[in-house]
């Protein structure tokens, strides 16, 4: 507005809106993303098993699963959530966000899935023995990467024993160890022992078998499924 009562034209000063935007400006500006949390528990495991993902972040953020996985989120994500997933092959999970005015952060997980090794103990072995009903021998595994471990035993589903005992000795305390395998009930007491070594393996006589029954089978094997040294969960 003018004022020309005195002949003088005085206006506004339009100065000081311009400096209070320049402050509301510089007060908003660089406000980074920041991602506070990016998990996947576990990040090592079997096939179809569950793997829980759970993250947090500031800004906003776009999710991506690759191969893509039922029930996995996918696009655009809340600040803040979890989702239960089920991969059954290597699976990579990328964060990404973004915010206005700031710098974008980006995380990445990577899901493994642990390699199935097959322990056979051989009842032709030397060793083998088969004594008040229960018949057992020795796993000699070896050749495998010395990084190698265990992830947990199972029992083949279709191998027509009742269930198993395997002793192996600690690689840590040099003690031995038995845990009982069977079908549906996998055993995870050797997690994180080198899979190269002697595994023990005996089972109980079927009814009616006898340790001279022609129909006894040749070996006794578990499944062993496997990582390497160090795999886990954790925060990138």
């Amino acid at each position: 507005m003018e004022d020309r009562s005195a002949g003088i034209s005085r206006r506004a000063p339009r100065i000081v809106r311009i400096g209070a935007w320049l402050a509301i400006a510089a007060g908003t500006a660089c406000q980074n993303a920041k991602i506070i949390r990016l998990d996947a528990t576990p990040r090592h495991v079997r096939p179809g098993d569950p793997v829980e993902l759970a993250w947090e972040f500031v800004g906003a953020g776009t999710m991506t699963i690759t191969p893509p996985t039922a029930q996995a989120p996918a696009g655009r994500v809340g600040e803040r959530g979890t989702a239960v997933i089920r991969p059954t092959t290597h699976t990579a999970v990328d964060l990404k966000v973004t915010r206005w005015g700031g710098d974008p952060a980006g995380g990445r997980l990577d899901i493994e899935i642990a390699r199935a090794e097959t322990l056979a103990a051989s009842l032709a072995d030397p060793g083998a023995a088969c004594h008040e009903s229960v018949v057992s021998s020795t796993a000699h595994i070896k050749n495998f990467a010395a990084g190698l471990t265990v992830l947990e035993l199972d029992a083949p589903p279709d191998y027509p024993r009742a269930g198993y005992d395997v002793t192996h000795v600690d690689a840590r305390t040099h003690q031995p160890v038995t845990a009982h395998v069977a079908p549906g009930a996998p055993a995870t007491r050797f997690a994180g022992q080198p899979i190269n070594g002697d595994w023990i393996i005996s089972s109980p006589l079927a009814p009616g078998e006898t340790c001279d029954s022609p129909g006894l089978p040749g070996n006794l094997i578990v499944i062993a499924y496997t990582q390497c040294a160090g795999g886990g969960g954790g925060t990138p």
